[in-house]
């Protein structure tokens, strides 16, 4: 009885979900489809007369495009920056909060503020930050190191990105933290009372409880990271437009320019490039998920 109950229930609920996982499927397959048709041809917004079918054309240009290439680079960069602070930082902070800190509920809200707001919005406060000449931070360098910025790091090639991926961070630090919290949560309680009458330290209980157990949680911020981390394009669009001299154009960034902003917008071409950066995400999460498994076997 209670398992006829239990498929009753399931089947009630899938009933319900049923026309919303169909409109979001048909939707998705109606996107991808257009994508990959639109990469094999030259489509141009602007001149939609001259559409022809030209198969792998704009594939074999993608491969010769020195900046799309260039493009690639700037993203694994912004990715290598933003790995350690994305993953190392929320996973100190969520085990400082769960450890009791003085204030954690003020924090654990403080923390998913940023979370709240837009990435335009975002992306105009840190420009207000960094700005030389009124920004917050150079007024702290200047009062705390009698330092002062003559240009805005945003417009420093040699900056410009670290600039970038900090406030990437600052962004997303919410949402890293509470997936840690959620696991953490899990941990019994119990284990870490056995490790202090064992007379575990507090670093042996985090090392050889806490860290191993999170295992989990880690996976899944790593790899949303590393998805975030290569398909951001709304930071750079806002607060750099790709420079100073093409030392922010990620490839997002370029497919966006390519599609809406250069010559007749291309968005064949831009096509390509999308499903190329799809293709090497696809790749790396799959290359990261064979790791997991791999590692559990």
């Amino acid at each position: 009885m209670t398992g006829s109950r239990q498929v009753r229930r399931y089947f009630t609920a899938y009933t319900f979900l049923l026309p919303s996982l169909v409109l979001i499927s048909v939707m998705c397959i109606y996107l991808v489809a257009s994508t990959c048709y639109l990469s094999l041809t030259n489509y141009q917004f602007l001149a939609p007369e001259n559409t022809r079918f030209i198969g792998l054309g704009n594939y074999s240009e993608a491969l010769r495009d020195p900046i799309f290439w260039k493009a690639m680079g700037n993203s694994a960069y912004f990715l290598i920056l933003n790995i350690p602070l994305a993953v190392v930082l929320p996973l100190f902070l969520a085990v400082m909060i769960n450890t009791g800190l003085k204030g954690g509920t003020f924090f654990r809200t403080s923390f998913l503020i940023p979370c709240m707001l837009s990435v335009s919005v975002v992306a105009l406060i840190w420009m207000w930050i960094y700005n030389p000449v009124y920004g917050i931070l150079n007024d702290f360098l200047r009062r705390i190191f009698s330092l002062s910025l003559k240009t805005s790091l945003l417009g420093t090639p040699q900056w410009a990105m670290p600039s970038l991926a900090l406030v990437s961070v600052w962004l997303r630090l919410g949402y890293s933290t509470l997936f840690y919290l959620v696991g953490l949560s899990d941990i019994s309680p119990d284990l870490y009372e056995a490790a202090s009458i064992d007379g575990a330290t507090s670093w042996q209980s985090l090392t050889r409880i806490t860290l191993p157990l999170l295992k989990p949680s880690f996976a899944i911020v790593f790899l949303i990271v590393t998805v975030n981390s290569l398909r951001e394009l709304a930071l750079m669009k806002v607060m750099t437009e790709g420079g100073p001299v093409q030392s922010t154009l990620t490839a997002m960034l370029y497919v966006y320019k390519v599609a809406f902003q250069l010559g007749n917008w291309r968005l064949g071409y831009a096509s390509a490039l999308a499903l190329i950066l799809s293709g090497v995400i696809g790749i790396l999460s799959l290359l990261y998920f064979t790791a997991m498994y791999g590692e559990k076997r």
